[in-house]
């Protein structure tokens, strides 16, 4: 089908691609906490601030249909583990409420990238033989200026 004027060429741009409109369960996600790196002072040493949040994209079936946890899974593939598992982790943030909002928000986000279908590229029609004659008489003016520019001998 032709796409009209104006017409996105993406069927469910718009539907759920809103990171602000995903909504991840979070009971079908597995956090844990851990003690996490960068600022915090002492606190670093003695409080788990580090969110680590896991989940199966293959079963998680509120990522969206199968195309989406295939992009997903393919996107974001040096965060999924041998199990299938897509790992993230946030440790931002000094407080462990603060990290847990942060990887719930960047997992909102990977999610609603995978619900976008990309743009399927339509093939180049090619070049009407005028085209061509315009380009050719392009290029020869093109050479015929580069070449008045050069310096011939005798004449410096």
């Amino acid at each position: 089908r032709e796409l009209g004027r104006g017409e996105s060429p993406r069927r469910n741009f718009g539907r759920n691609s809103d990171p602000a409109k995903v909504s991840v369960p979070e009971h079908e996600l597995d956090i844990s906490f851990t003690k996490s790196s960068g600022p915090g002072g002492q606190n670093v040493n003695k409080v788990n601030t580090c969110v680590e949040v896991r989940f199966h994209v293959a079963s998680a079936s509120w990522v969206g249909d199968g195309e989406a946890r295939g992009r997903l899974a393919e996107a974001e593939r040096g965060r999924v583990n041998k199990r299938g598992e897509l790992v993230l982790t946030c440790q931002e943030h000094r407080t462990q409420s603060q990290n847990r909002a942060a990887c719930l928000k960047k997992l909102a986000e990977l999610v609603a990238a995978a619900r976008i279908e990309p743009i399927e590229r339509s093939a180049y029609e090619g070049i009407s033989t005028r085209g061509k004659a315009r380009r050719r008489d392009d290029k020869r003016n093109r050479s015929q200026v580069k070449q008045n520019r050069r310096v011939k001998k005798g004449d410096w």
